[in-house]
């Protein structure tokens, strides 16, 4: 049984703790608004610039699209998992790395091989020892320290991704980041950036209205699939930020809760242990004043 000492030792570390958890939660919560606002501000604008760009791919062309983010192949799938460089964020990354796993064994339980790369420390560790003959890593920076992703790192990324797609390195590329649906709720989703269409929204390109364009869609395209590129990678690195700093809010939360429900029943124990301590002493002290 642990001594009224080793107790108010441990109410007192337990106190610090809490001090800890309560602060980083107001720091990840401060952070999260400002994260909120970038992802939900980019949403619109992505959402209608792809929309606009399948439009565009589905009407009839003079020439084929020559750019590599428009291959639609059976080679290699290219599985990008954006998550956090630090931890103390629950679960968040742990779900994404399930997520990847889940994907990989379904392509290639399908006949396709994977390849896999990681962005941000806690995932890319993970994944290098995961994936060993399938996983490859980026030659630009991927870890961001306390700093959020700029457009500048994401044009980074990206440049080395259409390189890859360029050289035959792979053909699909998805991302699995999460999604910011609420600030209680983050589901891990996988994000397919190329090929842009697929079988069902190809089927349905005669029930799309004819639309002129100027230039030539065909000298229009290939720039337009490179920004729309850049603006969805963009967008999912703004989504896994607010997420991580959600994560990072709940989780704090729910650690300064377990701190206090410690504190009360250590604190519990203490009283019981200080007040069997002072009885003891009365019985001791009526004993032996009876003896005398």
């Amino acid at each position: 049984m642990s001594t009224l000492k080793e107790l108010r030792t441990r109410i007192k570390v337990v106190k610090s703790t809490q001090k800890i958890t309560a602060a980083m939660k107001m720091v990840a919560t401060a952070k999260l608004k400002r994260a909120q606002e970038r992802a939900e501000s980019g949403r619109p604008y992505a959402d209608s610039f792809q929309t606009l760009l399948q439009r565009v791919l589905l009407m009839p062309h003079d020439d084929d699209v020559a750019s590599p983010l428009y291959r639609n192949t059976e080679s290699k799938m290219l599985i990008l998992a954006i998550g956090t460089d630090r931890g103390l964020c629950g679960a968040y990354n742990t779900n994404i790395i399930r997520e990847v796993k889940e994907v990989a064994t379904t392509v290639m339980r399908e006949g396709g091989s994977v390849l896999v790369a990681g962005i941000g420390r806690k995932i890319h560790d993970v994944l290098k020892r995961e994936f060993v003959d399938s996983s490859i890593s980026f030659s630009v920076p991927t870890v961001f320290e306390k700093s959020i992703p700029t457009l500048g790192h994401v044009e980074e990324i990206a440049t080395e991704i259409m390189g890859w797609l360029d050289a035959g390195v792979m053909g699909r590329v998805c991302v699995v980041t999460g999604h910011l649906k609420s600030l209680i709720s983050q589901p891990i989703r996988m994000s397919r950036l190329v090929p842009l269409l697929s079988d069902e929204t190809t089927d349905t390109h005669n029930e799309m209205p004819y639309t002129l364009f100027e230039p030539r869609p065909e000298k229009l395209i290939p720039q337009m699939l490179v920004h729309n590129f850049m603006i969805q990678l963009n967008r999912l690195f703004a989504e896994n930020s607010a997420c991580e700093h959600a994560a990072r809010m709940a989780a704090m939360d729910n650690a300064s809760r377990n701190a206090r429900d410690m504190i009360q029943k250590l604190q519990l124990r203490y009283n019981q242990g200080r007040q069997a301590q002072i009885t003891n002493e009365l019985i001791e002290i009526i004993s032996g004043a009876e003896a005398a």
